[in-house]
């Protein structure tokens, strides 16, 4: 997966300097992923936004204090 995204962007996400070497993020990996969580981000409140959208919900509300003189609703 991360090899397709490095040839989509043409550019190295992450490298290792050996086998026993633990993965380096490039400057280029981390600003993919800090997009790339903010999109999810993103698509997750939108499908919330979406089924709220869809609920067709309505709710009435009421105050059980009576109106202050000269109140008008």
């Amino acid at each position: 997966m991360v090899k397709r995204l490095e040839e989509e962007c043409g550019v190295q996400l992450i490298f290792k300097s050996s086998s026993r070497a633990p993965l380096v993020i490039t400057p280029a990996g981390q600003v993919l992923y800090k997009r790339a969580k903010k999109l999810v981000k993103e698509e997750n409140s939108i499908k919330i936004e979406v089924k709220r959208a869809n609920a067709n919900n309505f709710r009435l509300g009421y105050s059980e204090l009576p109106a202050r003189p000269g109140w008008h609703q």
